[in-house]
């Protein structure tokens, strides 16, 4: 959402619907730059997330694999 307010905040501000403000257009560089610095983070973070829950379940799958398991009734 950043990323696209800062570059419709730049492209309004370039077509001279608010004019030439600086304040306007360090606040927008400012919003795409850190919409972006976000955007990359949370895709890092859910990457490494994701690698977490994989191995996991890989440990999971192989600690099942490995129990002696035994039929308890009359076996019908």
């Amino acid at each position: 959402m950043a990323i696209g307010a800062g570059a419709g905040l730049l492209l309004v501000m370039m077509l001279g619907v608010l004019g030439a403000n600086q304040v306007v257009a360090i606040g927008s560089i400012a919003a795409v730059l850190g919409g972006i610095v976000s955007l990359g983070s949370n895709v890092s973070t859910l990457r490494q997330t994701m690698a977490a829950v994989s191995a996991a379940e890989t440990l999971r799958s192989d600690l099942i694999g490995s129990i002696d398991l035994r039929v308890v009734g009359n076996g019908r």
